[in-house]
């Protein structure tokens, strides 16, 4: 179902910030705020030797964004 009425939240950034998500309907079907917050710094503190750490903000970036998808389509 689309809805043509989005939730817009309209807010200054501030350094209190650590990230913003923008996201559609179709990962937030699936995950809650919080769940999608939780993906994000998950992926910053992967200790798995199987993964690396991101080298910079473009790499952690697509971690995030890898792992949020996932979750998302896991559920």
């Amino acid at each position: 179902m689309v809805v043509c009425k989005p939730d817009i939240e309209a807010f200054k950034i501030t350094k209190d910030h650590d990230f913003i998500i923008l996201g559609c309907d179709g990962i937030f079907d699936k995950l809650s705020n919080e769940d999608t917050s939780s993906c994000v710094w998950n992926s910053v503190t992967i200790d798995n030797k199987d993964q690396k750490l991101a080298q910079n903000v473009h790499q952690q970036s697509g971690l995030a964004v890898e792992s949020i998808l996932k979750n998302a389509l896991y559920r």
